[in-house]
């Protein structure tokens, strides 16, 4: 069935390029099936199947990543998720609007800090510094701000807005405290540890590991009209138009200044085998095998409620039954409404995240009571 999905089921309109599907027990992977392709010769010649370790651009998934590292710095005192983060990044982050009111790395792993993205301009880029975003000169500046309304309180801690300017800051506070590049933290502290392939800065992968990357891909031309039944269109990561750098060659960056070109709200290459991992992650209370990664109490705190929908604070804009509940880099699925579920008639808790950028859907959630 899941290959027939793929195909479309005789409709190519339907078509997926590729899929990947894992699911376990236990904290055992107990299914593992992937189909389609990960990379798609337009000549046919050279075309990939999509394997378990192929590398994908994972999305948002990324910010979950940048959570872990955040609570492993944590654990051992060099950061206070509850600390003013402008302690952490050298000059003053305020919104305007509330200048009373601190904002935290917990604010900002939530997407409670009261920092809008201002459409793509969170994407910043060297030689630019991050700070350079909040000087009231930059043309962004009065959109990256919620703004106070009589009887409702946008402020930070209070009011959520899904933000992947956030992780720029979190990145950069990383860089900042550990005097490394935002790429290089978290190889160290992920990907190296836990033995996977992968990371954020595609430059620095290996050549095994630039070759196993899957490319993402899209039905729509260069200007964006979708062609249903057309061919499929590369997005991102088909490395024959070149090797995408974090940083222009020997670009005298100093970290952190700008963590947010390094993409950690969205920029990580991980594979199925580390989708897997992270799920068992949350299963194995902060061990992947032997493996520790967290202690049990921070993955207690990594998955505690930050932030909950509340009607009579209208903490939500538009508000239609699909998001009810956040805690520090984790989406919870509540079960609550039909919209808030991952299947049809399933009132479970999940925790996880889901990614959506260039083609890509994914999701990676664990249900820590059952396994």
């Amino acid at each position: 069935e899941l290959a027939q999905l793929v195909e479309g089921g005789g409709n190519p309109a339907r078509e997926l390029s590729g899929l990947a599907v894992a699911v376990l027990r236990g904290g055992a992977v107990i299914f593992e099936g992937t189909y389609g392709r990960a990379f798609i010769d337009p000549a046919g010649a050279h075309d990939r199947e999509l394997a378990p370790d192929n590398l994908m651009r994972v999305a948002s998934i990324s910010k979950t990543l940048s959570a872990v590292v955040v609570m492993q710095l944590v654990e051992d005192g060099t950061l206070d998720l509850d600390r003013d983060v402008s302690d952490y990044l050298g000059w003053e982050l305020r919104n305007p609007h509330y200048p009373d009111r601190a904002i935290t790395l917990r604010h900002l792993l939530a997407h409670v800090s009261s920092i809008r993205d201002a459409g793509e301009s969170y994407i910043i880029r060297y030689p630019r510094n991050i700070r350079e975003a909040f000087d009231p000169a930059d043309p962004d500046f009065g959109e990256r701000f919620q703004i106070a309304e009589e009887g409702t309180d946008r402020g930070p801690g209070v009011f959520f807005e899904y933000c992947n300017l956030n992780y720029g800051i979190v990145g950069t506070v990383l860089e900042k405290v550990t005097g490394q590049r935002f790429d290089v933290v978290m190889n160290e502290r992920f990907f190296e540890p836990l033995g996977l392939p992968g990371g954020f800065n595609v430059a620095a992968l290996s050549e095994t590991d630039r070759q196993n990357l899957a490319t993402l891909y899209r039905k729509r031309d260069q200007e964006g009209v979708w062609h249903p039944e057309g061919a499929w269109v590369a997005q991102v990561d088909d490395l024959s138009s070149g090797i995408p750098t974090a940083l222009p060659e020997h670009a005298d960056y100093v970290p952190g200044t700008n963590g947010a070109q390094f993409s950690p709200q969205g920029g990580a290459r991980l594979s199925l085998k580390g989708l897997e991992a992270l799920a068992r992650l949350f299963l194995g209370d902060g061990s992947v095998g032997d493996v520790r990664l967290l202690s049990p109490e921070s993955m207690v705190e990594l998955r505690r409620l930050v932030w909950r929908y509340d009607p009579e604070k209208q903490n939500l804009d538009d508000y239609d039954g699909t998001l009810n509940a956040w805690a520090a880099g984790i989406r919870i699925v509540t079960g609550e409404t039909e919209g808030d579920r991952l299947f049809a008639g399933d009132d479970r808790t999940w925790y996880g995240h889901f990614g959506e950028a260039y083609g890509l859907l994914a999701g990676v959630w664990a249900d820590p009571e059952t396994g």
